[in-house]
């Protein structure tokens, strides 16, 4: 199970995320919004040396495309090392949904708690 917290009506879980020979715990806002993995900084990829994969067009919230950078991650997700693709975007760092397939979100506003659990 991973946990997180809910700051001023914003879901946030802490990841540890893993580049070249450097790891950190990075906090993400949970975006439901946001179908992709993980999205960080263009900073955060350049300082953790992640590999560079390519680029790609991409939809923001307002409809706009734009073209974003693409780098190899590894992530600790739920206790095990996961592989996965993220986009260089923004100056926050976002989880998306596919992050959250097999998974069950559960956000409690009323204790400022959020669980993120497989599904049954």
């Amino acid at each position: 199970m991973i946990t997180g917290t809910i700051t001023d009506h914003r879901a946030y879980v802490t990841l540890l995320i893993k580049g070249e020979g450097i790891q950190a715990n990075a906090e993400f806002l949970v975006d439901t919004g946001y179908t992709g993995t993980l999205t960080l900084p263009l900073a955060d990829c350049i300082a953790l040396k992640l590999p560079y994969v390519g680029e790609r067009e991409s939809f923001l919230a307002n409809g706009s495309k734009v073209d974003t950078e693409m780098y190899d991650l590894t992530v600790i997700w739920d206790g095990k090392e996961r592989e996965i693709q993220i986009l260089a975007i923004g100056q926050e760092r976002l989880l998306g949904t596919i992050m959250l397939n097999g998974y069950k979100l559960c956000a409690d506003f009323g204790s400022n708690t959020l669980t993120i659990e497989q599904s049954a």
